[in-house]
């Protein structure tokens, strides 16, 4: 393109110019009015002030639980106040809550552990369970020590003892010597009953067909107890 070419277009850039300066000083002038950005998230509210030549400003946070992390839930000023260009609106948004640390109760007194945590804020609900140890004395607990608990809720569990309910096993097919000897460890007696008739010499090499209790039955080891046993001579 020759001189004359480029001379042609000094005009209109010239009026381009003075057009977007006068814009530029009647905007600085009148300023911008404050967009509403509550409720937006903070990365779309800095994009929404960026493009009216505003920028933001994080002033403050507050803990919810109920919106998710980084939502703006205030500004300063608020919407419709005219600001001059690049002037700073104050943001004010969400974090999420900070939530109590569960503290360590294992192995302590369950009333000493369960009253040291009420102090500090926390509900308890204690379980027995049937274990060996110091009767009364935490064994675990939910959430473990150093977990947050935003319920504000602590389950222990404590040790009740040995339980003397037992249940009983499938003796089934089990040579009949053998349940007798596991019965008599529990002081329970063994009442047989031959399926088949027998003689007064039978030297009894049977194996049990049935037995009342029956299996997975639930019995308490303290009480006088009988199992019922149907056998059959193994040949």
């Amino acid at each position: 393109m020759n001189r004359q070419g480029w001379l042609w277009t000094a005009p209109f850039l010239c009026f381009l110019g003075g057009y977007l300066g006068v814009s530029y000083r009647i905007q600085q002038r009148a300023g911008t009015e404050t967009p509403s950005i509550v409720g937006l998230s903070i990365q779309k509210g800095l994009f929404l002030l960026s493009s009216l030549h505003l920028s933001g400003t994080v002033v403050g946070e507050r803990e919810d639980r109920e919106l998710a992390p980084g939502t703006i839930i205030d500004q300063i000023p608020a919407p419709g106040h005219m600001l001059r260009p690049l002037q700073a609106v104050g943001i004010i948004v969400t974090k999420e809550p900070s939530y109590p640390i569960a503290p360590d109760l294992v192995g302590q007194d369950s009333e000493q552990a369960i009253k040291g945590a009420e102090r500090e804020g926390f509900r308890v609900r204690s379980y027995p369970v049937p274990l060996s140890g110091v009767i009364g004395t935490v064994c675990a607990q939910s959430p473990c020590a150093g977990d947050q608990v935003p319920e504000r809720v602590i389950t222990v569990y404590v040790v009740g003892g040995m339980t003397p309910i037992r249940i009983v096993p499938d003796f089934r097919g089990l040579p009949l010597h053998e349940v007798q000897g596991i019965c008599t460890e529990y002081g329970i007696v063994v009442q047989v009953h031959h399926k088949s008739p027998v003689g007064e010499d039978h030297c009894c090499n049977c194996r049990v067909e049935e037995h009342v209790p029956v299996e997975g039955e639930l019995i308490d080891i303290t009480k006088p107890l009988m199992l019922q046993v149907m056998v059959e001579n193994d040949t």
